[in-house]
């Protein structure tokens, strides 16, 4: 099964990037930047539930099925469903069947943002907040970066808003977002109201890495937020 990866978030908006507020210097003194990774989030033991989550990138795609099955060839089934089903078997009566999957995400570069400023998030992730004036621009010289210093990802990327929804979703209704950009539909996740951006790596064994940016550009996107 397919999904989709968003449409670009192109808003000209600014976005708030919480960090813990011993690190604000390294960014703007140093350029320092810590980009995560997907499967890194999922680790609550090292990050703690508030930043952790053992769900980030899964999806359960399920279908009731209620058929009596003459001839699978002949028989207008789901895609969903004739991947459970032998396409030899004839004759085969389904009865309040539940068909099950759950999808995992391949591995990403990720770095997390909020479309508010919020003190409680404030808090929340540290007490540092760095405010993205300009995202998209913002996040296209961080491809560049990640793409000329010998990093394995292909130089384009995504930034979206989140979706907060249920991860378990109906064949014939999911919404074909793909698990990397939904979030447990939970007052916890749903007040930090992400924005997410990800890079596509080339290879999966994966680790979180730590990029230097020049110091213009950081001038010229960013700036410390004290509201």
């Amino acid at each position: 099964m397919k999904f989709k990866i968003p449409e670009p978030w192109l808003s000209n908006k600014p976005i708030y990037k919480y960090i813990p507020k011993e690190y604000l210097k390294d960014f703007f003194e140093r350029g320092i930047l810590r980009i995560g990774t997907l499967l890194d989030f999922q680790n609550e033991e090292q990050h703690g539930v508030k930043r952790g989550d053992r769900n980030e990138g899964l999806k359960n795609i399920y279908e009731n099925l209620n058929i009596h099955i003459e001839d699978p060839n002949k028989e207008k089934l789901s895609d969903f469903a004739r991947g459970f089903i032998n396409n030899k078997g004839k004759n085969n009566k389904f009865e309040n069947v539940l068909l099950d999957k759950t999808f995992i995400s391949s591995d990403y570069y990720i770095l997390c943002f909020s479309k508010n400023y919020d003190r409680h998030l404030l808090k929340k992730f540290g007490g540092g907040c760095i405010k993205v004036k300009k995202p998209y621009k913002f996040i296209k010289t961080i491809s560049i970066v990640l793409f000329n210093t010998g990093f394995t990802v292909n130089k384009n990327s995504c930034i979206s808003p989140i979706k907060y929804t249920n991860r378990k979703q109906d064949y014939h209704s999911h919404d074909q977002i793909h698990p990397v950009f939904i979030k447990d539909n939970i007052k916890s996740f749903t007040e930090e109201k992400e924005v997410r951006a990800i890079w596509t790596p080339i290879e999966q064994k994966l680790e979180p890495q730590y990029i230097k940016l020049d110091k213009k550009y950081i001038n010229r996107f960013c700036e410390q937020y004290f509201p």
